[in-house]
């Protein structure tokens, strides 16, 4: 949720939404968040293979 909050700008009430995404796998709304996600990292100035990389991690902790 800090990773959300911190680098792309998220709400706590919208990292905590991403966090249940990825808790119980609900793919729509991974899709959902994913882009929301980048493009917050990106308006962050992070590069997007480091953006994609970080959400594909915390998908398969």
């Amino acid at each position: 949720m800090r990773i959300a909050q911190e680098m792309a700008g998220f709400t706590l009430a919208e990292a905590d939404i991403l966090r249940k995404a990825i808790g119980k796998k609900i793919e729509k709304l991974l899709m959902e968040q994913k882009d929301k996600f980048i493009s917050g990292i990106k308006v962050n100035n992070i590069y997007y293979c480091l953006s994609n990389s970080i959400f594909k991690s915390k998908l398969s902790s």
